[in-house]
């Protein structure tokens, strides 16, 4: 069995990795800037504070583990708020933990792990790909651990070090609240009459909350993929809102979240315009339109709307 370091194990999908590797049958170290929740996991699991902030901690937590095997990067934190009115203090120090933590940990254990032939786990997020408003800094975070990973991939293949991101929807966890906790809403805000659609929007697309094991779950199944490098999405939210992000264009699907949001009120949208009969003769869009309906994502356009576009499909493909 191998030897695994877990970030951001005192609760939600940390804890839920940990505990499932150690399970398992690995050596597990576990890791958080909070000790108490840590004092929860299973006897056996060894645990350590550290702050991800510190290169003193993280130099500190190298030598108290020694080389890993398996390097989970789960410790992650959020900030919400508009472009205009995020606390870039806030901004800042999440940049701190879920970027600059995650190199730290990566630049401290990554010669063990060449020298074992072991993992690098990253823990992203939908949000790395799927953005909301108010999340855009959050989502940058996750959209450079991304990019980190993807060219750790392709640095460390050559040496047999395999590389996975795992992209989460939903998850019944604290960080939804101590999120907002990071982030308070400003007094008077031009967005305030905004926000009920935005959470609206949002809500709609993303399934009911599922349990942090979950993820856990499709890690260590990853584990015993021989493949080089794997992106998995864990949930049906993430899995269908990722496989209607992977249909559409960059640009498309950018402007069918903003027309969800209440931005385009139809123009410019990516999506076919029932309204208007020289917009839903281009195969594509129809096809796109016909993907996004089926898919859940077109729930802002009214029930006649809806009926005008399906007779237009209809039409348009008869006989087909």
């Amino acid at each position: 069995m191998s030897t695994c370091l877990v970030t951001g194990a005192a609760s939600g999908i940390g804890r839920a990795i940990a505990t499932r590797l150690f399970e398992a049958g690995h050596t597990v170290h576990a890791t958080d800037i909070e000790p108490t929740g840590l004092a929860d996991l299973p006897a056996g699991v060894q645990t350590h504070r550290a702050d991800l902030r510190s290169k003193d901690d993280v130099a500190r937590l190298a030598l108290e583990t020694g080389p890993v095997d398996i390097l989970v990067n789960n410790a992650g934190i959020g900030a919400w708020g508009t472009q205009e009115e995020a606390d870039l203090d806030a901004v800042r120090d999440m940049f701190e933990v879920n970027v600059f933590g995650v190199a730290r940990l990566t630049q401290a254990y990554l010669p063990g792990i060449r020298e074992r032939r072991g993992v690098v786990v990253q823990i992203s997020s939908i949000s790395a790909r799927i953005v909301f408003p108010a999340s855009g800094f959050y989502a940058s975070s996750k959209h450079a651990l991304e990019a980190m990973t993807e060219a750790l991939y392709q640095e460390v293949a050559p040496d047999g070090v395999r590389v996975r991101v795992i992209e989460p929807g939903s998850i019944e966890s604290g960080f939804q609240v101590a999120a907002a906790a990071r982030s308070p809403a400003p007094a008077a805000s031009h967005y305030d009459a905004r926000h009920a659609t935005w959470n609206a929007r949002r809500d709609a697309l993303l399934a009911s909350p599922q349990a942090p094991e979950r993820v856990a779950e499709v890690l260590i199944d990853s584990l015993a993929d021989p493949r080089g490098f794997l992106r998995l999405a864990v949930g049906a939210d993430a899995e269908r809102l990722l496989a209607m992000r992977d249909q559409l264009s960059q640009d498309e699907w950018v402007r069918l979240m903003a027309e969800r949001n209440g931005a385009l009120q139809g123009l410019d949208s990516p999506v076919a315009d029932p309204a208007d009969p020289n917009r839903v003769t281009d195969a594509r869009r129809l096809a796109n339109t016909y993907t996004a309906l089926m898919l859940g994502h077109l729930d802002h356009w009214s029930p006649a709307s809806v009926a005008a576009w399906r007779a237009t499909w209809r039409t348009r493909f008869a006989g087909l």
